[in-house]
């Protein structure tokens, strides 16, 4: 599917939904190559936490777990070969 690495993977941020009570969510922008697969530019998901410590940890997490995708999807993860 294409020539990206690693470092091209976009960082996710994490802000305070205001419209869902202060819980804060964690975003990340779908690499140009990957838009046609997702069918959107961007990614969101709720950590469903109010606390900006515990919400950082989760952050990380569900970053991990979309870099993984990405590298899945590319056929670039050793691991899901």
């Amino acid at each position: 599917m294409g020539d990206i690495g690693e470092a091209d993977f976009p960082p996710s941020t994490l802000t305070s939904d205001k419209t869902k009570g202060g819980i804060y969510r964690v975003y990340m922008t779908v690499p140009n190559k990957l838009r046609a697969h997702y069918g959107k530019s961007q990614l969101k998901k709720s950590t469903g936490e109010r606390e900006l410590r515990k919400a950082k940890r989760k952050q990380h997490t569900i970053s991990e777990q979309w870099y993984a995708e990405f590298r899945s999807i590319l056929g670039t993860d050793n691991y899901a070969r």
